[in-house]
């Protein structure tokens, strides 16, 4: 793997960790997460911002917890909260 990849996962999990929290606060509030059709646009303005773009320019998609998956492998698996540590 070469730096540039680092540099956009580094950011990429950076993005979730705060889309994480975001979501946390949501919670707190509603006392449950969005829905998947609610999709993280419901979290402006009032716990995000902006929604950012991936590093690789694209949106980050949102399942609700219970609706979670996982594809890929190596470089191309999907990064989700869960993956950030």
């Amino acid at each position: 793997m070469d730096r540039p990849d680092i540099a956009r996962l580094t950011k990429a999990k950076q993005d979730i960790r705060v889309i994480e929290s975001a979501l946390n606060l949501y919670k707190l509030d509603k006392f449950n997460y969005p829905t998947t059709e609610e999709g993280l646009e419901i979290l402006q303005p009032k716990y995000l911002d902006r929604l950012p773009k991936d590093p690789w320019g694209n949106v980050y998609l949102y399942l609700s917890p219970d609706e979670r998956s996982k594809d890929g492998d190596g470089m191309n698996a999907d990064l989700g909260n869960w993956d950030t540590d």
